[in-house]
């Protein structure tokens, strides 16, 4: 019992456990995976990053020349970085801006 209000007093009259973000940041962790972008310049459409992507969050339509994901459904685990031939993805440091409801972003390759 002694060592519960011990606990208590401690939390109750000790500063913040936590940051009062988006007023206080931090630097990101040096691999950090916050957001997943595609340089279109170098890909190829092939479809590869979808086939592997465990949750379907990345889907690619050739005949539209997109590649999108769905932001709620990507569970950054890295395997389409992996799984692409031409190193077109890799994973920025800055998350995402915040959100409400269902967002799919989507990328276009220009025309050749």
């Amino acid at each position: 019992m002694v060592g519960m209000l011990e606990t208590v007093f401690r939390n109750a009259l000790g500063g913040w456990a936590t940051r009062l973000h988006p007023n206080e940041t931090r630097e990101p962790f040096d691999r950090a995976r916050a957001d997943l972008e595609p340089d279109m310049e170098r890909c190829r459409l092939c479809g590869t990053c979808a086939r592997v992507c465990p949750s379907d969050a990345v889907t690619v339509d050739r005949d539209r020349r997109e590649w999108e994901r769905d932001l709620f459904t990507c569970v950054y685990c890295g395997d389409c970085v992996e799984a692409c031939p031409k190193k077109a993805l890799r994973f920025l440091r800055r998350p995402p801006g915040p959100v409400s409801g269902r967002v799919r972003v989507s990328f276009s390759k220009p025309p050749e």
